[in-house]
């Protein structure tokens, strides 16, 4: 993504199920409970919103408690990304899976850093991996 990218959307874990060996299962976001809502994310009718429409916006959503994955995992979720808006730019999402120290309290990079990386602020996430998805 080019430096000049301002807004910075990102998906975090996990927004409909992972399945793993304790396994989870969120069917609406009208109760927040058992997540954490990082920088700009907010709930929003029964959805997450990560960002506002603001320029340099970066949110994350995490699960509030560790999962394992050592096993594997099996993961489905469903996003939304609203109609851009005249001169204000999206990098992307990322689905992100990390052991971070600062845990679901985690918060990487804005613009091209999607939350997970270093990007035009911030300081990426260590012991991660992210599947982009660029906008």
């Amino acid at each position: 993504m080019h430096p000049s990218t301002r807004l910075a959307w990102f998906a975090i874990p996990l927004l409909c199920s992972l399945l793993s060996a304790q396994g989870f299962q969120f069917t609406s976001f009208a109760n927040t409970a058992g997540l954490s809502l990082v920088g700009s994310a907010s709930p929003s009718s029964n959805r997450i919103r990560l960002t506002d429409l603001l320029a340099n916006q970066t949110g994350a959503m995490w699960h509030a408690t560790p999962q394992p994955i050592s096993a594997g995992f099996d993961s489905t979720f469903s996003f939304r990304i609203s109609p851009p808006i005249s001169g204000i730019a999206a990098a992307g999402m990322a689905f992100v899976i990390h052991d971070a120290p600062a845990g679901n309290m985690s918060l990487g990079g804005s613009a091209w850093g999607l939350g997970y990386g270093s990007g035009a602020s911030g300081t990426a996430l260590p012991k991660s991996i992210a599947i982009e998805i660029d906008t």
